[in-house]
């Protein structure tokens, strides 16, 4: 455990947000694949963005 208090503040707050942010990956992630597969339209406005 001395390996948390010995990092700087902001690597644990970076090491706090990693988990929300592949939360956020992989939501993004199934929305442009949702998108790909109800319209082909929607491909180019996932591609886009």
């Amino acid at each position: 455990m001395s390996v948390i208090t010995d990092m700087p503040k902001w690597q644990r707050v970076l090491k706090a947000m990693d988990l929300p942010v592949q939360f956020l990956r992989i939501g993004l992630l199934a929305l442009i694949i949702w998108a790909w597969e109800t319209d082909g339209s929607s491909k180019v406005g996932a591609l886009r963005l």
